[in-house]
């Protein structure tokens, strides 16, 4: 085989893999996140610029994740 082939080979194995995963994967993630929350570690103080910024975030992003799941904003002060 020459390097063309095996290329063109990895190549259509990777598009047939991930072509059959992907309309599985979606429906397992909607049923994996209803109803969890997750965590966001914020490494600032309460009130600061971080804080802010990761409760707007958190506010607004589990519209966009199936299943809907609640954000929890955790500060430790120092902790990145």
């Amino acid at each position: 085989m020459n390097r063309h082939s095996v290329r063109n080979l990895c190549l259509a194995f990777a598009a047939t893999t991930l072509a059959a995963a992907g309309p599985a994967a979606a429906e397992d993630l909607q049923s994996f996140f209803k109803g969890k929350q997750i965590k966001l570690v914020v490494g600032s103080s309460a009130g600061g610029g971080y804080d802010t910024y990761a409760r707007t975030i958190a506010r607004h992003m589990g519209n966009f994740i199936p299943g809907k799941p609640g954000y929890v904003v955790q500060n430790m002060p120092g902790g990145s």
